[in-house]
């Protein structure tokens, strides 16, 4: 009969003693390294709320293109609606892989988008266009802006913990 090529090694109890170790580390050290290198609930926050201004931004310029007329150098706000509801939502991403500098970008676009968007909803409104979406975007990019800063202490430990995880021999990415 044919050995089965799906079927588990066999390890003996001799083979499971002269494991090699992982790195430098004791398993507390280990375990706690990789659990300051995994996304926290403050980062899923932060890439949520990322995530969700991408989307507003993206409805709301779709929103602009099919109701509204625009004219003159206005005609370009729908297209910067666009371009940066796509880079929220990449941003969005790369907070989740907790990355220092995504974070901080989300950080200082959320608040730049929350200025902007809350200055368009003003002359918006003051034309007589009144949206919900144009309202909650500036709202969403503060909170965005908000949670990001909170979670910048979570991806500094996160970095911090991915670099001894690497220096011990351990490269985790997540």
């Amino acid at each position: 009969m044919a050995e089965n090529p799906y079927a588990p090694p066999n390890i003996t109890e001799r083979d499971r003693h002269q494991a090699p170790p992982v790195g430098s580390f004791d398993d507390e050290e280990l375990e706690r390294l990789v659990v300051l290198a995994r996304p926290h609930a403050v980062t899923k926050a932060a890439a949520a709320l990322q995530a969700a201004l991408g989307a507003l931004l993206l409805l709301g310029a779709l929103q602009l293109a099919d109701v509204v007329r625009l004219f003159g150098w206005l005609r370009w706000v729908p297209h910067l609606m666009t371009i940066l509801g796509i880079a929220s939502l990449w941003i969005a991403l790369k907070v989740y892989r907790l990355r220092l500098w995504a974070t901080l970008a989300a950080l200082i676009g959320s608040a730049i988008i929350a200025l902007l968007m809350a200055g368009w909803f003003l002359l918006a409104a003051s034309s007589g266009f009144l949206s919900l979406i144009g309202l909650l975007i500036p709202v969403s990019a503060l909170a965005a802006a908000i949670v990001s800063s909170v979670a910048l202490g979570a991806c500094h430990r996160a970095r911090d913990a991915r670099k001894r995880l690497a220096e011990g021999g351990v490269p985790v990415d997540f």
